[in-house]
């Protein structure tokens, strides 16, 4: 499930990113918000996280998205793309795992939850507002990073894992200071895009001390001083969650689709004919996401209306290219045909890569 593990990335190239010198300083009072915590140079550190091999933890996770975007409903965040709960409010996960097979997610809303649970070869989703549940059983082999929900991509894993993939010789990599999270010592490390050709102004990413599992990130703007998304453990444990946590029985009356049968046959790339992977344009910061035709379609976007104006007119403005959401952090374009290009990058960045695309 994506989110739970962090990838391997190098550590030679990841030791040769501008870190040497950057160090935490230890704090003189124990009992300061800031711990007194051994000297890692950030080289240390992202070795400590490569290194990390910490499977087993539960915790609640809040996300809190300032992009200047109206806050959305239950409804939104818990059907569809995911996208507006990336984009909009204060959203609580749950989340569970206990090694490579068993994970589960849960998205929190006022009236509603969301689950995704993977135990072993099966993978369950339930959303309790519609009680709908969906089973699939996995093919052998299945890797599984395409198991999860977009709920997982709210995690602090998940978002470390995408922004230190980032790292390159266009990243300055700091370790500046102590602090707690989650009543938990951390190092916190920040990376400072050296480029203008993004909305990041940089990224501080709190690291436990004790496993190197990233529990806090949090993304700056450019000219903003305060946080524009961020993510965080407010609680967590690194124990064994209890096995039944896993075990997953639809509740009674609930209408249940099994996708067993059907399975798509999968791709080279692990993706398959129904769930096409989505492409990059771009690199490093500057990079674009672009997810495939039909994304976002014409059916499913007509059920989320809002008086007589669509949720996509109203968060969105018409371009040439397609209907185009500006925020202080993202730029996100939705063509005719249902294609996303999103990206940290400013308007023109995305509309640029839609018509180079052929929109």
């Amino acid at each position: 499930m994506s989110g739970f593990r962090l990838r391997r990335w190098g550590v030679p190239a990841l030791l040769a990113v501008g870190v040497a010198g950057a160090t935490a300083a230890p704090h003189a009072f124990a009992d300061s918000p800031s711990p007194n915590l051994p000297t890692l140079s950030a080289g240390q550190l992202l070795a400590a996280i490569h290194a990390s091999n910490t499977q087993a933890f539960s915790g609640t996770v809040r996300t809190v998205a300032n992009l200047g975007l109206p806050q959305v409903s239950d409804r939104l965040v818990t059907q569809g793309s995911g996208l507006p709960a990336l984009l909009t409010g204060t959203h609580t996960v749950r989340v569970w795992a206990a090694g490579a097979d068993r994970q589960r997610v849960a998205l929190l809303g006022n009236l509603s939850e969301t689950d995704v649970i993977h135990n072993g070869g099966d993978v369950w989703t339930y959303t309790s507002s519609s009680n709908t549940a969906t089973h699939r059983r996995l093919p052998t082999g299945t890797s599984t990073d395409h198991a999860g929900a977009d709920a997982a991509e709210l995690t602090p894993q998940a978002q470390a894992e995408r922004t230190l993939a980032k790292i390159d010789p266009s990243t300055a990599v700091t370790v500046d200071d102590t602090a707690r999270v989650a009543g938990r010592p951390v190092y916190r490390l920040t990376l400072t895009p050296r480029t203008s050709d993004t909305l990041v102004r940089s990224v501080r990413i709190a690291v436990d001390a004790a496993t190197s599992v990233p529990l806090q990130v949090q993304i700056y703007a450019a000219g903003s001083r305060a946080p524009a998304w961020q993510t965080a453990f407010t609680k967590v444990s690194f124990n064994a969650p209890n096995p039944d946590v896993f075990d997953f029985s639809p509740p009674a009356h609930a209408t249940v689709t099994d996708s067993t049968s059907a399975t798509p046959a999968a791709r080279p790339d692990g993706s398959d004919a129904d769930h096409p992977h989505p492409t990059t344009t771009g690199q490093g910061w500057a990079s674009i996401l672009v997810l495939p035709p039909g994304t976002l379609g014409a059916d499913d976007l007509s059920t989320r209306r809002d008086g007589n104006t669509s949720m996509l007119d109203r968060l969105t403005t018409a371009v040439p290219e397609g209907r185009l959401l500006s925020t202080r952090l993202l730029s996100v374009l939705i063509t005719p045909d249902g294609r996303v290009f999103l990206g940290a990058v400013p308007p023109a960045a995305v509309r640029q890569a839609a018509s180079t695309a052929g929109s």
